[in-house]
């Protein structure tokens, strides 16, 4: 009975044996969640799905699945109806996500609080840059002084 927390790559047929759904929380034409249980230990993960148009691909339908484990507390709020669990805003841990070849890989989102930070100091910089050209003013002292004050944007 290993955990698929324990397991780096899940395949789909895994999946399909081990989880019985517990509660539909949503479903329309596009999105789906429900509160999932595996079988085999107990646990329980929110799995959402939705339903992607991908118009470069001529318009065909692609499917996602990810399954997030859940904490006995919010297993309880989401049955209950009291606890939050939409796509991307609550989903703050590492999940499986479907991808080709019928494989489920984890994804850590937390990386991405990080480009958000990269963003800030990209707009940053590049206000910096519009402030500079705009000043007219090219001697080596304010270059100096536009290049120390990049450099701070990368130390914050």
């Amino acid at each position: 009975m290993e955990s698929l927390t324990a397991l780096p790559i899940v395949e789909d047929q895994v999946l399909a044996e081990r989880m019985e759904s517990v509660q539909i929380l949503h479903e329309d034409e596009i999105t789906f969640y429900e509160v999932a249980k595996d079988k085999l230990t107990g646990e329980h993960y929110l799995h959402h799905a939705y339903i992607h148009r991908d118009v470069a691909a001529g318009g065909t339908l692609e499917t996602y699945h990810y399954f997030m484990p859940l904490a006995h507390d919010e297993v309880i709020g989401m049955v209950l109806g009291e606890a939050a669990y939409s796509y991307p805003e609550h989903w703050h841990g590492s999940f499986l996500r479907n991808g080709p070849e019928g494989r489920y890989v984890w994804f850590d989102p937390s990386g991405t609080k990080e480009d958000g930070e990269f963003e800030r100091t990209a707009s940053e910089l590049q206000a910096k840059l519009k402030e500079f050209k705009h000043s007219g003013q090219t001697d080596p002292e304010s270059v100096a002084r536009l290049l120390k004050e990049i450099d701070g944007l990368w130390k914050e």
